[in-house]
């Protein structure tokens, strides 16, 4: 057992013998310490938010043993399509496995994108590691929106509200604490977030004479992309509620992204201000620009926005040096790096895999690409990412008399969108959560219609613990 394990297991086991609606809140804030282990057995390592995992499938598995769960009708159809997914995947490990070994070139996970690394697909053990979790995430997934659509939508807005605030709360604060490590030498405990030794540590990297700020995750990269779900959630939390704590998190989550100094991130603050611009243009070319309040709280909302542009642009005109060499280093000059030419390499592989393979794919766990959706094609095959495309359109879609997009979703669209820039496989326990919350809250709304169709429940804008 690792230090990690020493404090997170008894946490964990205490956590999950709580009522579920503390279990869905307190869960998903053990997600973000990835570069963690609370357990190693050889090669193999168990990260806090797998633990956790484990759990809440065990106890779930046991209620619906004894019959206190059960699926629910409005949600087969998503599960359905999840399941055609998992079947995509064995099936095109099996293809593969007996047609395609010793034929196609492959790059496997543990090769680190190395290029020369390369060589002629066999089954190997990220095949079986790659499986594992694979059905461990999509047990959590569905053992998540089992027990989430058994509270009304109000009561599920509340929980899943105060989970992703005190998650984004949580890795805000470790972020800074590691900031400050590097800047004035407050102890960090490395040791203890970074505990996982089978995988490379790339956390306290520097760049341009300041640290890349990485936090309790395995990089900046990764810690770009959970912020990237922060960001969104946080923005259309503070235009649900016009609130100044949302619109805090929201310039925190940025802050946080333009420290981890990731192209990654600043892909994302790219995609988020093109929606914020969208969000000002359209409503003032069709004149339904609403005009502030002159309230407490709008008067603080606006102090907050101007305090915010006039420190931008302070430290811009006193950095603008600092900042046109960090744009140099991770947008204009990337593809110079040797990072980009080899993840670029793997990308052109996966699509190899493909024609090759006749759009089977290799099998899940075979190929590593950059993004997610290479990953998924080479791996899956056009079958299996059709299906798992599927399942997410599933988890967007309207639900007729009920909700339209809800706040969830849109922690769920920055996680996607950062994996699809830069996603090498499906590990990630995240967005399984993701997936879990917004499936359970979608068919919560599906049961709230069918049993109430005259009263449709909305989600509500005071259900947030920062209104409160």
């Amino acid at each position: 057992m690792t230090i990690t394990g020493a404090v997170f297991l008894p946490v964990e086991l205490l956590i999950i013998l709580l009522p579920w609606t503390w279990v869905l809140v307190l869960a998903p804030v053990t997600t973000i310490f990835i570069a963690a282990a609370v357990l190693i057995v050889g090669g193999f390592s168990l990260q806090p938010g797998f633990f956790m995992a484990a759990l809440i499938i065990g106890r779930t598995g046991i209620e619906i043993c004894l019959g206190r769960v059960a699926l629910p009708r409005e949600m087969l159809p998503a599960v359905t399509a999840l399941a055609a997914f998992v079947l995509a995947c064995v099936v095109s490990l099996w293809i593969a496995v007996m047609f395609f070994q010793g034929h196609v070139l492959v790059l496997g996970g543990t090769d680190g994108f190395v290029l020369s690394a390369a060589t002629p697909y066999e089954f190997r053990r990220e095949n079986v590691s790659q499986g594992f979790y694979l059905f461990a995430n999509v047990a959590l997934t569905l053992s998540l929106a089992l027990q989430a659509c058994r509270r009304s939508p109000d009561e599920l807005a509340k929980i899943i509200d105060r989970a992703l605030l005190l998650m984004m709360v949580v890795a805000t604060l470790l972020c800074l604490w590691q900031w400050l490590n590097f800047n004035i030498g407050l102890w960090w405990p490395k040791e203890f977030f970074a505990s996982d030794p089978t995988h490379p540590d790339a956390g306290g990297q520097e760049m341009l004479e300041g640290l890349r700020v990485n936090g309790p995750f395995t990089e900046p990269s990764s810690c770009a992309s959970y912020f990237a779900g922060f960001l969104f959630y946080a923005w259309h939390r503070f235009l649900a509620l016009r609130s100044p704590a949302w619109l805090a998190m929201t310039l925190g989550c940025v802050v946080v992204i333009l420290l981890s100094k990731s192209t990654t991130g600043i892909a994302m603050i790219g995609l988020f201000g093109i929606l914020v611009a969208g969000r000002l243009i359209v409503p003032l070319l069709t004149g339904k620009l609403r005009r502030p309040r002159l309230t407490w709280r709008g008067i603080a909302v606006i102090g907050l926005l101007i305090a915010a542009v006039a420190a931008g642009l302070v430290y811009a005109a006193a950095n603008a040096d600092f900042i046109s060499k960090m744009l140099a280093t991770l947008v204009f000059e990337k593809a110079q790096g040797s990072s980009y030419v080899e993840r670029s390499g793997s990308n052109s592989m996966a699509v190899n895999i493909l024609i090759e393979t006749f759009g089977l794919g290799i099998g899940i766990g075979s190929h590593v690409a950059s993004t997610i959706l290479l990953t998924l094609l080479s791996n899956s095959g056009i079958p299996g990412t059709l299906a798992l495309a599927a399942f997410v359109l599933l988890l967007f879609a309207p639900v007729p008399g009920g909700h339209g997009f809800q706040p969830v979703h849109w922690f769920l669209v920055g996680i996607i969108a950062a994996a699809s820039f830069v996603g090498t496989n499906l590990n990630p326990v995240v967005i399984w959560l993701a997936f879990g919350l917004a499936l359970g809250a979608r068919t919560s709304v599906c049961i709230a219609v069918r049993h109430t169709p005259s009263r449709a429940t909305r989600y509500s804008t005071s259900s947030s613990l920062a209104a409160t």
